[in-house]
């Protein structure tokens, strides 16, 4: 620390940082990992000055803080207790966390050590970092006398009571002086959050937190007994990951693990180019695995997430509820799609309801009468997809004959050509086709084309995603395109636990969450007749 302009102290952390006046207003202990949060008395989140500073002397924190540090290094006054310290470690995790979380949405400027805050966006304070415990207990005695020189002695006083009534085996220690809005005086201290942790876990099912760590990342073997104690529990408790916490325990550089049934498929392949893509600008790799949309699949991508990763973006077909709901205790979890419809975890789809009844408007408003659905299949998507476009037949008026609904258990191009020659043969009466994506529409057009009908002048065609194959293929292809970058920020949001989530509401999967991304129907030759123009664009 040195002298500055102003009668400021330039702090010798890295980056340096000049403070003149303020108050402390967050403090957090786990040694060697400490955190400070300092408001200067020109934000708007420093303490209002009391006419007199509150009896508290300048060092009363930094000597709490002191004694307390000593008691949490050998808390039965001798010799420290067997496996405590991994233990309290991996239980304050969540605690510290959602503490930094708040310091850093404050604005407040923070001294670390041993710890990495979240980045705060635009607006945060200042964060800096010192290499040891002991040179941030400097930089504290130094704030402190700031902090008292600054009249700011009642909130000193509110952090000295907060650190003397932590015990030794409480684990970290998280103060906040910080109101419900991040204003300075709400003297709150979080130690008790509202969702369970895993020392709550291990309290109900009578075992150790190593234990249910153990359970929930497969890292050792565990009694089959055990595990469904352990799991009961989680059941019970309705547990849940945190995933900075994850992230802190295991010190791996951030990856997601994102499954889904295939890469053939463009809707597969375009989602996971555009996931890749967002992930990287934030500075997180991705491990893609291909399931098959088989359940052991799904498993083993699971069980990836667990030992390689800190979350897991899946496609899920196979997968039970049992199954979501173990996986969603391990490892922040998000769903996509509706191939198995959950209310537990965070899940991202479209309107796969509202977007086929988009799609059939737009052909009877152009005066197709006779639709075939392309893509029946025992799938949620299709069955939304069905219920859309009756709803909008419904509207109009128009009977969907049974005849033809077409079933294809596989949506690719080989389906859908199938489909529409068995449909030709049968001498089935037609005038447009609409495939439950753009593999089966593209099929379906290779096959009334092969057998001279006229596309759009026959049979009108609309497909669903709008993949490029939609838009290069002769016709161009109509279809519905799903915001593929909506899809894809709000999984990464919601896995890597930036999607508004606080203790009440944990990140990475929180209950109920469930996000629509839009749609919206890209009109192309294969409905309209358009001619394309000389700059490739479509004119709509």
């Amino acid at each position: 620390m040195t002298p500055a302009r102003g009668g400021g102290v330039r702090l010798s952390s890295r980056p340096g940082l000049t403070v003149t006046a303020g108050t402390i207003v967050g403090l957090i202990l786990d040694p060697p990992r400490a955190v400070l949060a300092f408001a200067a008395s020109d934000s708007e989140h420093a303490a209002p000055r009391p006419p007199a500073p509150a009896p508290t002397r300048s060092t009363a924190l930094s000597r709490a803080v002191r004694e307390h540090a000593e008691r949490l290094v050998d808390p039965s006054g001798s010799a420290p207790v067997a496996g405590r310290e991994g233990e309290r470690a991996q239980s304050a995790d969540l605690e510290v966390q959602a503490a930094l979380q708040t310091f850093v949405r404050s604005g407040a400027h923070l001294v670390c050590t041993g710890i990495t805050p979240p980045t705060g966006g635009e607006g945060g304070g200042a964060i800096t970092a010192v290499d040891t415990f002991s040179q941030w207990l400097r930089v504290l005695d130094v704030l402190t006398l700031i902090a008292h020189r600054s009249r700011s002695g009642a909130a000193l006083a509110r952090a000295v009571s907060a650190v003397r009534a932590a015990g030794p085996r409480d684990g970290a220690l998280t103060w906040s002086d910080l109101g419900a809005e991040g204003g300075v005086g709400g003297g709150a201290e979080h130690r008790s959050p509202r969702r369970p942790i895993m020392s709550d876990v291990a309290a109900r099912a009578g075992v150790s937190v190593k234990t249910v760590s153990n359970v929930l990342t497969g890292a050792k073997h565990v009694s089959p007994s055990t595990r469904a104690r352990v799991e009961a529990a989680v059941g019970e408790l309705d547990y849940q990951v945190h995933p900075a916490a994850r992230q802190l325990r295991t010190g791996r550089p951030r990856a997601l693990v994102l499954a889904l049934p295939e890469l053939r498929l463009s809707y597969f392949a375009q989602l996971a180019e555009q996931i890749i893509a967002a992930a990287a600008a934030r500075g997180l790799g991705i491990l893609v695995q291909t399931t098959g949309g088989r359940r052991e699949r799904e498993l083993e991508a699971i069980d990836m997430a667990r030992r390689q990763a800190d979350g897991l973006i899946i496609a899920a077909h196979g997968l039970r509820e049992d199954d979501i709901r173990r996986a969603s205790s391990t490892i922040p979890f998000v769903l996509l799609g509706e191939g198995v419809p959950q209310q537990r975890v965070a899940q991202i789809t479209i309107s796969n309801s509202d977007a086929a009844s988009t799609a059939m408007q737009h052909l009877l408003r152009t005066g197709r009468r006779r639709v075939v659905l392309l893509g029946l299949a025992h799938r949620a998507v299709a069955e939304a997809r069905v219920r859309g476009c009756r709803r909008a037949a419904t509207l109009h008026g128009v009977p969907i004959d049974p005849a033809l609904l077409a079933p294809a258990p596989r949506w690719d191009r080989e389906s859908g050509e199938r489909a529409v020659h068995e449909l030709l043969d049968r001498g089935a009466s037609f005038d447009a086709v609409i495939g439950f994506n753009d593999e089966l529409a593209l099929g379906a057009q290779r096959a009334l084309l092969s057998r001279g009908r006229e596309v759009p002048g026959e049979v009108a065609i609309v497909g669903f995603d709008s993949s490029d194959d939609a838009r290069y293929s002769t016709p161009s292809l109509t279809s519905v395109a799903p915001a593929f970058d909506t899809i894809a920020d709000a999984a990464l949001e919601l896995a890597t636990g930036r999607g508004g989530s606080t203790p009440d509401k944990p990140a990475g999967g929180p209950v109920g969450e469930h996000i629509t991304a839009p749609h919206r129907l890209v009109v192309r030759e294969s409905t309209a007749g358009i001619v394309l123009r000389s700059d490739g664009g479509d004119r709509r």
